[in-house]
């Protein structure tokens, strides 16, 4: 263990990281079947949006004080360039799960 980095910063900052990952994950797949197909989650679940923004606020700057002692001013740019990337990819690896490829259509591209 390291005595420079701050552990319990970093663990709220994970754990408010790993609620808007639940909450992504329950918007977009275990709703999926109590709504229209038509009805995007993003427009459905717009009353939980300022919370999560919240929480990922709060857990960016736990991030930040948790990891400045490593890092100093590298930190800002690291962790938003880790929490971009996770944003951008995260949709893509839960909703691509879902999608699924009609039976009896081939495919000739």
């Amino acid at each position: 263990m390291s005595p420079i980095l701050c552990r319990t910063p970093l663990y709220l900052g994970l754990f408010g990281v790993s609620l808007n990952v639940a909450y992504f994950v329950h918007a977009s797949m275990l709703l999926w079947g109590f709504r229209k197909s038509s009805e995007r989650w993003e427009l459905s679940s717009t009353k939980a949006l300022p919370n999560i923004t919240s929480i990922g606020l709060v857990s960016f700057c736990l991030f930040c004080y948790a990891l400045w002692p490593i890092w100093s001013f590298l930190t800002l740019p690291l962790v938003f360039t880790l929490f971009m990337g996770c944003m951008v990819i995260l949709p893509y690896m839960v909703l691509g799960t879902l999608k699924q490829q009609p039976s009896n259509m081939f495919r000739i591209d």
